[in-house]
């Protein structure tokens, strides 16, 4: 029961570490993108490097996506399992 529990948390904990790292490499992404954007006297064009910057950061979106949808079924797996025991 203990055991369980503890492991429950320590999932909990990885996986918030995991989405902070990935909200931080999304923020890169998107000044990098945003940057690219507001060039001065610069043509916007949607070459290779922009598309990218646009792959990255749609992956970086899917990835915490799926890390929010894990914690939060971590997380209803640990209150169930405290009122259970």
């Amino acid at each position: 029961m203990n055991v369980e529990i503890r492991d429950l948390q320590r999932a909990i904990e990885l996986l918030r570490c995991s989405i902070n790292e990935k909200e931080f490499a999304m923020k890169i992404a998107q000044t990098r993108l945003d940057e690219r954007t507001r060039r001065l006297c610069v043509e916007v064009c949607f070459d290779e490097p922009m598309k990218g910057s646009v792959r990255v950061c749609v992956c970086v979106c899917a990835c915490v996506s799926v890390y929010v949808a894990r914690l939060h079924g971590v997380a209803l797996m640990l209150i169930t399992s405290k009122y259970v025991y």
